[in-house]
């Protein structure tokens, strides 16, 4: 749609509307108490409070609530859409240092407000003009606080409880903060997608030394054994699998941590440099094979990302994922770590594609160093 301003000039503009009040007005407060930037999410451009629009309804006299957001030329699931099967070259690997740096300012910019975005999804990150932003910011989550929401792509391993069933006692439950992932969007046609137009030629972001606050909560078992069998909201996926064994996506249980974001930027960042692969935990679209994975993830698995990133992208990038996807949320850096790894260094584009890309010569020392 298009939005006329004072000025009689229009601007196009997406307008959400809103059934419920509560989401309309979440949307708006949170960015006025959290001061939250528009260098960084998307931009509103206005607001309409109670009105008609029966494009909308069958019923011409529903009122909806509506917000006018700044229209982005596209987003980042657009562009895993376009280039599933497309070559990863050496502009494209470069390219997405600078779209990562500005995904990764964005989320250190959430993470310094106190919030947690948790729903870091490509359909929630698009580019506007020349910087990327964040979306859907209405649904943060203040640290500390449980983290809510349905099993999504983009979910850390610490969001799944494993026990046993009603017969035997609970052998392990995984109870930690959670982190985010990234949903995969696919399509039977083979369609190239510009690199000028996907991604961006300049960098504006600086690193920051100052780190995030993690506040966790744990949960005793016996807690937890008792409650799991009463609390089953809408908010819950349950797998029985084998020997009555139960994985439970159960986000109250996980207390809002940067590492969720975290998590998810690292799937982000593998599926950028690598593309759609099977390596990562989300690959799989099916509920119960997607809690399975997230259930049995771990080293091994992070080994086999690593190598693959590794191939394509660099030293430098495989050693981030290695850190952004461990496991253990604690372990898990903070986006101003993130931002301090030595990927993001202005001279580490050469090392990159050196190392993914050139084979050292047998016959050359190993002590010497390829000139820049």
């Amino acid at each position: 749609v298009f939005l006329t301003e004072k000025s009689l000039e229009k601007r196009k503009v997406i307008l959400q509307c809103y059934d419920h009040e509560e989401a309309f007005i979440a949307e708006i407060k949170v960015r006025k108490i959290h001061k939250i930037s528009s260098i960084y999410t998307e931009s509103i451009f206005s607001t309409h409070y109670k009105i008609r629009c029966p494009a909308m309804s069958l019923d011409e006299n529903y009122l909806f609530h509506c917000i006018a957001f700044e229209v982005p030329d596209h987003t980042l699931a657009r562009v895993f859409q376009l280039t599933a099967s497309a070559s990863r070259s050496p502009k494209w690997i470069s390219k997405c240092r600078i779209v990562l740096k500005q995904i990764a300012c964005a989320l250190r910019h959430l993470h310094d407000q106190g919030l947690v975005h948790g729903d870091i999804d490509p359909s929630n990150i698009a580019k506007y003009g020349n910087s990327w932003k964040l979306s859907k910011v209405g649904t943060v989550t203040p640290i500390g606080l449980p983290m809510r929401g349905v099993l999504r792509p983009c979910v850390p391993p610490e969001s799944i409880s494993d026990s046993c069933g009603a017969s035997s006692q609970c052998s392990r439950v995984h109870v930690s903060s959670a982190s985010s992932v990234m949903s995969t969007s696919t399509s039977t046609s083979r369609v190239t997608f510009a690199e000028e137009d996907l991604l961006l030629d300049d960098d504006t972001c600086d690193p920051s030394v100052a780190g995030s606050r993690r506040l966790t909560r744990t949960p005793s078992r016996s807690s937890l054994a008792s409650s799991k069998w009463d609390v089953m909201s809408e908010k819950e996926s349950v797998l029985l699998g084998d020997d009555d064994a139960i994985l439970r996506f159960a986000p109250e249980l996980c207390n809002a941590s940067p590492s969720w974001d975290v998590w998810s930027f690292g799937l982000l960042m593998v599926q950028l440099l690598v593309g759609r692969t099977t390596v990562l935990p989300n690959f799989e679209k099916a509920t119960d094979a997607h809690m399975k994975n997230l259930s049995s993830y771990g080293k091994s698995n992070l080994k086999k990302i690593y190598k693959q990133v590794q191939v394509i992208g660099g030293r430098e990038a495989a050693d981030l994922v290695g850190r952004v996807l461990r496991p253990d949320p604690e372990r898990r850096p903070t986006m101003h770590r993130v931002l301090q790894h030595a990927y993001f260094d202005e001279d580490s584009e050469l090392k990159s594609f050196v190392s993914a890309n050139v084979q050292q010569d047998p016959n050359m020392p190993k002590d010497t160093k390829v000139k820049k």
